[in-house]
């Protein structure tokens, strides 16, 4: 079944799949135009960030900015 929950940052399983969707993001895009959030400004007040489990297992994420 698969289940969304609000946060998620302070999994190791979460901080790995956002540390290697940044460093490809970069990687493959050209500079400037990777558009993919560190850990740390996921982290800011203005950022909802959610994940997705399927049982035990992350099976992705997302985030939103709520500043207006």
């Amino acid at each position: 079944m698969l289940r969304i929950i609000a946060g998620g940052l302070e999994d190791p399983r979460v901080v790995h799949l956002l540390n290697l969707h940044l460093v490809t993001a970069r990687a493959q895009t050209a500079p400037g135009s990777a558009h993919a959030l560190n850990l740390s400004s996921l982290k800011s007040p203005d950022v909802k960030f959610w994940s997705a489990w399927e049982n035990s297992e992350l099976v992705g994420c997302g985030c939103a900015e709520m500043a207006f």
